[in-house]
């Protein structure tokens, strides 16, 4: 029997092996090549540059400590019910002396309308009268001036303490003592009686000439004043006065006293 002949193999042929290796010539693994080392050069130092500074260090951080946090202090519960116990104690206190107290808290009294309207009358210069017949200025001294009705004529007037002079129509300056026989309180005689008259008189609103008033019904006559501030009187029976601001009450009274003074001295 002749040999079989074995074809030509590699050598690895024969040998076990798991995996075979790649055919070809054995190859080599890709390693990158590293970059050529860099050569550091100082240049020379001049004799007169300054010495090179020293190289900066790197920053180095500072480790950050852990700080371990304190648990929070609890508060006794028995302190707070302490503590809440008390600020009701205060409050309920509190509460008690402004209940008690309220009434003896000082109230602004009400606002009496007469007692206002003549005390202005009694401290006013000077009261302007209206009547059916008469028109007639009152200064504070008891001076008079105005006209009033004689026999069917309305003439001037003027009263210097007693003595009154009148003056016809028609006549200038031409004053002619007669006897005084008016009857015009000066502003505080009329106060004062307005002032006695008052004291259990019937009151009640009412409105005259327009003019919202608190009417009194007393023995001598009705009273008017005024219902709301200023407060003045504003009739008396069947005697009306006339308002006047305070401006108005001077100028008035100066102008009397300058004719009474006048005829007086003439």
């Amino acid at each position: 029997m002749s040999k079989r002949q074995l074809p030509d193999f590699p050598l690895w042929h024969g040998v076990p092996r798991v995996v075979p290796p790649p055919f070809g010539p054995a190859r080599l693994p890709l390693v990158p090549a590293e970059p050529p080392a860099a050569t550091l050069t100082r240049a020379p130092v001049a004799a007169h540059s300054p010495a090179p500074a020293p190289p900066r260090q790197p920053y180095q951080q500072r480790p950050q400590l852990y700080v371990v946090p304190t648990p929070p202090r609890r508060v006794p519960l028995r302190f707070v019910r302490t503590l809440a116990l008390a600020a009701l104690a205060v409050v309920t206190a509190a509460a008690t002396y402004t209940v008690l107290h309220r009434d003896d808290a000082p109230q602004s009294a009400p606002v009496d309308p007469f007692s206002q309207a003549v005390s202005a009358l009694a401290n006013t210069p000077v009261i302007h009268y209206v009547t059916s017949t008469a028109d007639i200025y009152v200064t504070s001294d008891g001076e008079e001036i105005g006209t009033t009705t004689r026999d069917g004529q309305r003439v001037d007037i003027l009263v210097v303490g007693s003595a009154m002079y009148f003056e016809p129509a028609g006549y200038r300056n031409d004053w002619t003592p007669t006897p005084n026989d008016l009857d015009t309180p000066t502003p505080g005689a009329l106060a004062a009686q307005i002032r006695s008259a008052l004291p259990g008189a019937r009151r009640q609103t009412t409105s005259l000439n327009g003019v919202h008033a608190v009417v009194a019904a007393t023995k001598s006559g009705a009273v008017y004043v005024s219902a709301t501030a200023p407060y003045r009187v504003l009739r008396v029976d069947s005697l009306t006065l006339e308002p006047m601001t305070a401006a108005e009450d001077k100028q008035v009274y100066d102008q009397v006293v300058r004719d009474v003074r006048e005829v007086a001295g003439g």
